[in-house]
């Protein structure tokens, strides 16, 4: 986990340019655990390109999980099934 202070002290370290009130928006923006502090997994999913790990064929494949009518079409019954 890192917290605003490890933040903002590697990005004084590292002569970034981001003031406290930018530092503490990035926090709150990626703290979805509501820690104030960031964690590996909230680390992960604001850094992670989906454009590697989602593609055309990968979306068809989620989107036939949930589509267990076959209609084309995500209904309620569809995800009541599916869960």
């Amino acid at each position: 986990m890192i917290d605003a202070k490890e933040l903002n002290d590697y990005i004084l370290k590292n002569h970034i340019k981001m003031s406290d009130t930018e530092i503490q928006s990035m926090i709150e923006n990626l703290d979805y655990a509501g820690s104030g502090k960031i964690n590996y997994t909230e680390f992960l999913a604001a850094t992670i390109d989906t454009l590697t790990f989602i593609n055309d064929i990968k979306l068809q494949s989620i989107f036939s999980i949930f589509d267990t009518s076959n209609r084309g079409i995500i209904s309620a019954d569809d995800l009541h099934h599916a869960f």
